[in-house]
Order: structure tokens, then sequence, then C-alpha cells
């Protein structure tokens, strides 16, 4: 696109000092009579100001690519259609009147192009006397014969030599003040780029530094995050843009680790905001689809052979899962029939509801997609989604808020959950000491959720209302970042020991 004035003698570009341009009024024919002629006459009084009647062609018409910049406008830009009295209606300063710049310039050029050809002629000459003089020298060393250089080729060296001849004033002094101001200089560029380096997110901030890759990443080691990275690098359709793969991924798992805004991020990688909304999009997506296979559903025998001793001394190797619901509030959306849903009576403001498993071992096996808030947890438990990972004598431990023992029961599955009163005074011995053993063993579901919280703080920050619009998946932004959590967290090692 061009960005230089058309305006004779003016050699602003767009960009440069703040100078915007602005074209020359095209004529617009579908708006009526009248408003053809008045765009006609404004734009024969632009070529007459500006003197450049000839730029209109009898068969293309006017070139769309004329600019003409904001210094020859009284107020700095040109003024609207309909001011036909403002005085910017016509551009009217520093239009090359005054002096006859185009004589000037073919002048100018008539002594560059003599200068240049000067320059060649005498450097032609300077050749050709050295060549004569080697060979000359090659015959009479041969020919044992001796010749004086001044006498032989002073008639021929002599105008070169005195064009070649250098005079200056700088003394010592100066050039080695300006030596060492040179030395400074460049010793202070040396040191920019090292602050540059050290300011840059990329690969060389977080080499073989756990300390700094688990602070900004939730990742365990810098061997974990260069794993990731290059486990989900061939599935990323990279765009040309500032940053790499690396500063891609990187980003995400930033806002996801310390739920940073964007503005805050395009200032840290250099980007525009709405730039960094599109990578963090496009990238979530791909871990989406390539990281939801860490959260799964072991088998039985996978289950018994890596139980916990605790698990197994209070119910043997039945426990399958823990479960339990979280919220993640959401802004409150503009209509109404969308606020019904997330909006529960108890609270004072709108949640996204999920329902997650632990495994005894510490595992994330299980996420749910969201609910509105007004959604029971019994609701959600009965959900076919979750019944159909059931199998026969498993051993779901939960809350008493889940009482869905009936069609957990269709399953062959049991539901465990601490003891309540019922209308009685108060519960039997057998039922205290089942409850504690429940009410500490559910303890570990609320460690692990406390890890995936903790760790990434965007999960306890109140989320947009656009995260939970669905996609044409089904799925939405929330239930993404939901589930590449999960799977993160999976990636460290367990909050349950195994003994």
């Amino acid at each position: 696109m061009p960005n230089n004035c058309i305006i004779v003698g003016c050699t602003n570009r767009e960009g440069r000092n703040g100078v915007k341009m602005y074209r020359i009024p095209s004529i617009r024919q579908s708006k009526g009579e009248e408003v053809k002629a008045l765009t006609v006459k404004r734009q024969r009084l632009w070529l007459e100001a500006i003197k450049r009647l000839d730029f209109v062609d009898e068969e293309k018409g006017l070139k769309s690519s004329y600019r003409v910049c904001s210094e020859h406008f009284v107020k700095g830009r040109p003024a609207s259609f309909f001011e036909e009295h403002n005085p910017d209606w016509v551009p009217s300063l520093k239009l090359g009147h005054e002096t006859d710049l185009n004589g000037h310039y073919v002048r100018r050029r008539g002594r560059k192009r003599k200068v240049k050809n000067e320059h060649k002629e005498t450097a032609l000459n300077a050749a050709t006397a050295l060549v004569d003089m080697s060979v000359g020298t090659s015959y009479d060393m041969a020919a044992g014969t001796s010749f004086n250089t001044d006498q032989d080729f002073g008639d021929e060296l002599g105008p070169f030599v005195k064009d070649m001849s250098v005079q200056t004033d700088v003394s010592g002094y100066q050039l080695d003040a300006e030596r060492k101001a040179l030395e400074d200089t460049r010793r202070d560029l040396v040191d920019l780029r090292e602050k540059l380096k050290n300011m840059a997110f990329d690969e060389s901030k977080f080499k073989d530094d756990d300390e700094k890759t688990k602070f900004y990443t939730g990742l365990p080691s810098w061997n974990h995050l260069l794993y990731l990275l290059n486990f989900l690098a061939p599935a990323m359709h990279h765009k040309k843009n500032s940053l790499s793969k690396f500063q891609e991924i990187l980003l995400v798992l930033m806002k996801l680790r310390l739920g940073l805004i964007n503005r805050f991020l395009g200032d840290i990688f250099s980007i525009d905001q709405t730039t960094v909304s599109r990578i963090f999009n496009r990238v979530l997506n791909v871990m989406y689809n390539n990281m939801k296979f860490l959260i799964y559903w072991p088998k039985r025998d996978d289950f018994i052979k890596t139980m916990p001793m605790e698990f197994v001394k209070c119910f043997g190797g039945r426990v399958t899962i823990i479960i339990d619901c979280f919220e993640i509030i959401i802004d409150h959306p503009c209509n109404f029939k969308a606020k019904s849903d997330p909006f529960p009576n108890n609270k004072t403001s709108d949640t996204i509801k999920y329902l997650i498993g632990v495994t005894p071992q510490g595992v994330v096996s299980y996420i749910s997609q969201g609910w509105g808030g007004t959604t029971s947890d019994k609701h959600i438990v009965e959900h076919p989604e979750f019944l159909a990972h059931l199998e026969q004598g498993d051993l779901v431990i939960t809350d008493r808020c889940f009482n869905g023992q009936d069609n957990v029961g269709l399953m062959c599955a049991e539901l465990q959950m601490p003891a309540f009163t019922s209308g009685e005074k108060q519960l039997s011995s057998w039922e205290i000491d089942a409850t504690r053993k429940v009410a500490h063993l559910r303890n570990h579901v609320w460690r692990a959720l406390g890890c995936i919280r903790n760790r990434y703080t965007i999960l306890g920050t109140k989320v947009p209302f656009d995260y939970v619009i669905a996609k044409d998946e089904g799925y939405n932004t929330l239930d993404q970042i939901i589930t590449v959590c999960a799977s993160l967290a999976n990636l460290n090692p367990s909050v349950i020991p195994f003994s």
C-alpha cells in the first residue's frame, strides 16, 4: 500500500511523526446527480490545488493509490463531504507552488549523473594505467632494462593521483575520541541486547529452570514443559505472527496458571490483546483435543494393584472413585432467560457446576460437562454419562447431598455417603464409625480439587459469560479449560501417599 504524499516537494511518509495520509476524493456515481456533481467538483479542485491534473486517465480514471498527507490541511485532515465551505474541503497549505521544484529536481539529477560518470571515467583510466604498468614492468624485467616510473607514467597517473588524494583537518585526538565513543555505543548495544534477552518470554528464559517453570506454568519441571511442547507442536497450525509455538503454549499456560487478563499478556509478549484472545482459543482447542485422554477411568485390576493402604483397610479393594461437585463463578448474562439456569437461590452470583471424580490414587478420572448452578448434585450423578462408567461391585464415596442410591444400584454398584439422622435424635455407634471413615477419605478429593484450583487460579476467578456459550462441537470454552486444567494436574505427582 503506497504511503508517500504526492504533493510536489513533500517527502512525508505515513506513520512518520504522526503524519496521516488521505485519498483524493473519488466520484460517487450511484448517489444521485447532485452528489455526483459535488464529487466531480471536489476532485477537480483537489487536482487543481496540487497541480496534478495529469493524474486523471480518460479510460481508467483516477488511481485510488494517490495520497495527500495531513500537513496540507488547516486542521490536519480533510473536511466532511458535505462541508463545502470548510477551508479543509480542499488542501490549501504547502502545495509546492512557490518554487519550480520540478526544474530543481531535474538539475539535481543531472549534477549527480555527471559526478557519477566522472568517477567511472577516472576509475577506468586508473585501471588502464595500472594494467599497462604491470605489463611494462614484466617486459622490462625480462629484458634486463630499467625504467623511470615518474617519467614514464607520471603524465598518465598524475590526474588520477591528484583526484584520489584526500585532505582532512581531523586530528589524532579527535579520532581517538570518536573511536572511544564508538566503543561505548557498541558496549551499550550489547548490554541492551542482553537486557532484552532477559525480558523476553521464550525458551531461553525457562530452560533448565524447574522453579520458574512451575511458577509460570504449573508443570513440575522444565522437562515436562518440553515434552508437552513436542507432543502438541505437530497438531498446532502455526500462523504468521511474532510468537513461536513455545510462546503460544506458554501464553495459554500462564493464563490458566495465573489468571492473567489479555491486556497484561499482550504487554508481556508485545502483541495486541485481540491477538492474545485468538491465540488462547486456538491453542486451548488443540490442548483439549490432544490431552483429554489423560482423564482416564482405569480398569478394576488397575485399581486393585495401586490401591493405597488406607483405602484397603477401610473398604478393601472396592473403592472405585470419590466424587464431589464444584462451581465456577461467571459474569451475569444479559439475557433474562439465560440468567435463570446458572443462578442458585441460595447464592449471590451466577455459577456453573461440574462433577469431578478422583480415584483413590489421587488422579482425576472423570470431569462432567458444565451444568447450571441450580442443577442438583443428585441429578448430575444420575446422568447416564456418569453411570456408564460404573461396574458391578464398585463403591462410590460421596457426600450426603448425592442421594442417588437407586440409580447407582441399577448398575450393581454402591453409593457410600455419611449417615444422617433422618428424624432420629442421634446416630448409632457403627454409623458414627462409618461416617468418620467416609469423611476422612473424602478429604482426599478436596485435596486433589484444592491442588487444581490453587495451581490454576483461573478456576477461582470470575470468567466471562462468553466462555459458557456452546460451540458447534457441543462443548464450550469453560469445559475446555476445566478439562485441560485437570489433565495438566494429572501430570503432577499425586497428593495421596500410597502408604
